[in-house]
């Protein structure tokens, strides 16, 4: 229990009185539905494995971006370097992109979150979480945005792989601890929503959410081999309420790469995007002052 709120001790001011959260959720209780205006915010989460500069040419970064812009704001994990998102850009026009710096203990990753200019605008600092005790091998990399009335936060990670399951376990169970930092500094903001690759199904026993739902089943396999179930959402369905339904898991290898798995990862990635759509055109529910930018950075 100690090394559990660690994390919260460490990184703000303790939260005394917070409720814990135990126990596995299911997927029930995510309702689907677009706003009265029909806007729909097409938002992903996607690891695209070892995304350098050095380890795609330009006809690769052709498939990523055509990929990408199947969507509006996608998180990309994976990430190694600042200067491939440069030529990404350079080849989709009305997109711009906001990235981490690096993390990780030994080789360095970044995670960026890239958007269609014309659908979806930042708010705030993005930050990585500060991680003073080094409970993550790759600290959650945070973001708000807005589009039309619909402002969010966003909290990816890529969580630790490791030699096993019960190594890589340490870091899902403080899934929801993160959760509840970014809450306290996000003010009236409810709208938190966890996506990335959590080298974990949606049913494993790691995870501590009561409130929280996945919108990825686990028997839905978001990787190409079809062997795993990485990759995916976490949501409120009480404080996310523009939630309006699953939209993909895009199976590029079989589409673009006639299922040749070999080919598919090494020009692209061994995981498939995995998206989701939320409405725009409902009134904010959230309370007084969300979504005006002013979500905490620790430290500041």
């Amino acid at each position: 229990m100690l090394r559990r709120f660690l994390l919260l001790f460490c990184l703000i001011l303790p939260l005394s009185g917070a409720a814990g959260q135990e126990g596995p959720a299911g997927a029930a209780g995510l309702a689907g539905g677009a706003g009265p205006d029909g806007g729909l915010l097409r938002l992903a989460t996607w690891n695209v494995r070892i995304l350098s500069d050095g380890s795609r040419d330009d006809a690769e970064l052709a498939y990523i971006a055509q990929i990408m812009e199947r969507y509006d704001l996608v998180a990309v994990q994976e990430l190694r370097d600042t200067r491939v998102v440069e030529r990404l850009l350079a080849i989709m026009p009305g997109w711009e992109a906001v990235v981490s710096g690096p993390a990780g203990r030994g080789v360095k990753e970044l995670c960026a979150f890239f958007y269609r200019t014309s659908m979806v605008e930042p708010l705030g600092e993005a930050f990585l979480l500060p991680d003073p005790a080094d409970l993550f091998i790759r600290e959650p990399y945070i973001a708000g945005f807005r589009a039309g009335n619909f402002d969010f936060t966003l909290i990816t990670i890529h969580l630790l792989y490791g030699s096993g399951k019960r190594e890589r376990r340490r870091e899902l169970v403080l899934l929801d601890d993160v959760v509840r930092v970014v809450d306290f500094l996000d003010g009236a903001e409810e709208d938190q929503i966890l996506l990335g690759d959590f080298n974990f199904d949606a049913d494993d026993s790691g995870w501590q959410f009561t409130r929280m739902v996945p919108v990825v089943a686990s028997d839905v396999k978001t990787t190409i081999t079809d062997t795993s179930s990485y990759d995916n959402f976490w949501i409120d369905p009480e404080n996310s309420r523009e939630y309006a339904g699953f939209l993909e898991v895009y199976r590029f290898d079989e589409l673009l790469f006639g299922d040749d798995d070999r080919a598919a990862s090494l020009a692209v990635s061994d995981h498939r995007p995995v998206a989701v759509l939320f409405a725009t055109g409902l009134p904010d529910d959230d309370g007084e002052g969300a979504g005006e930018g002013e979500l905490l950075v620790p430290g500041e």
